[in-house]
């Protein structure tokens, strides 16, 4: 049996708080990153790809990072608890645990984190974890992968918003 509860009032004050810091932050550095954009193609990069590349991993994009970040941590927890009485009532009958695969250790998780610090390994093992047979890391590569296009789409935006200011 699920049952949704609902989060208590302090928890959804704090989340509703946690997401405006976060969009904040986040329209902040967009404004800071279109701002001084003609400083950075003018002095500091080359290219305009170098730019783009510039505003998703350099420290032009750990504002928009973070904004993004606060923002979905303040949905989540506004977002209902649902409990599984059924399977919680299970566990505490057991005195021993399950033993399964669907845990994984912190050498699993450093390992997996090692691997997508790697340019282009990174891209093709989401892929097989995400569209690949069921896994522990399914639905952290589909996040992966959804983060990952919502900060490419911020990026693309402020990279048009910035190159029709200062064309070349």
């Amino acid at each position: 049996m699920i049952v949704v509860q609902p989060r208590n009032n302090k928890t959804k004050a704090f989340a509703i708080i946690i997401a405006i810091i976060g969009v904040i932050i986040l329209i902040s550095s967009i404004v800071t990153t279109i701002g001084i954009s003609k400083y950075y193609l003018d002095s500091v990069y080359s290219s305009f790809f170098t730019y783009l590349l510039g505003v998703v991993f350099g420290r032009m994009g750990w504002g928009i990072h973070f904004g993004i970040t606060l923002i979905l941590i303040g949905l989540f927890l506004v977002k209902p608890r649902r409990l599984n009485l059924v399977a919680s009532l299970e566990t505490e009958n057991t005195v021993e645990s399950s033993g399964g695969r669907n845990d994984l250790s912190v050498l699993e998780w450093f390992g997996t984190l090692i691997l997508l610090a790697i340019p282009l390994v990174n891209l093709i093992m989401l892929l097989i974890w995400a569209f690949g047979s069921e896994n522990p890391k399914k639905n952290f590569a589909r996040a992966n992968f959804l983060y990952s296009i919502i900060v490419a789409m911020i990026a693309v935006i402020v990279a048009i918003t910035v190159y029709q200011m200062y064309p070349y």
